[in-house]
């Protein structure tokens, strides 16, 4: 990914409590992603830009876990403040890659 993206996602995260954990942070799945190969970001965008982003494992069989897993107890979506997503309704415009 671009370091725009990384930038993007970064912002997205500061000042936002409830994602303060480290967990949350772009650069532990980055640095995750240098020991796996399985690990993907969600990458979901508005009219007005990043509106949330997701790292995960995607496994075989298209399974995914928490980035860290089992490492790590939490895990979710990172939106943009004062946004709400509906998981089940994400539209195909959201795209995966592979970090």
């Amino acid at each position: 990914l671009p370091s725009e993206t990384w930038n993007g996602f970064h912002d997205l995260r500061a000042d936002q409590e409830a994602y303060k954990s480290g967990f949350l942070d772009p650069d532990f799945a980055r640095l995750i992603a240098k020991v796996r190969r399985d690990v993907s970001v969600t990458i979901a965008e508005d009219e007005n830009g990043l509106l949330a982003y997701w790292p995960m494992h995607i496994g075989m069989g298209r399974w995914a876990r928490a980035i860290g897993f089992p490492f790590t107890d939490i895990n979710g979506p990172i939106v943009r403040s004062g946004e709400i997503i509906d998981i089940p309704e994400c539209p195909s415009s959201y795209k995966m890659a592979q970090i």
